[in-house]
């Protein structure tokens, strides 16, 4: 049943959603279920974990190194 603007009125929770779900609780659900996959992927396998944030850290370096170039570039 698709509801028509006007029958949205007030905080009805089907309101501006698929299935009823508000998206602030989907939100949280995956912001949680994110964080315990952090949590236990950190604990349980800590080498691949810190090969993931260096290579993270190197792209944000090989970024910025990047945008150094291309400003350096239009300065000149």
């Amino acid at each position: 049943m698709r509801l028509a603007a006007a029958d949205c009125v007030g905080n009805e929770p089907k309101c501006g959603t698929v299935g009823g779900g508000s998206p602030d609780m989907i939100k949280k659900i995956l912001t949680w279920g994110g964080l315990a996959f952090l949590v236990f992927f950190i604990a349980y396998r800590p080498k691949e974990a810190s090969g993931i944030v260096g290579q993270i850290a190197s792209g944000i370096g090989d970024a910025a190194m990047g945008l150094g170039d291309f400003i350096s570039g239009v300065v000149m």
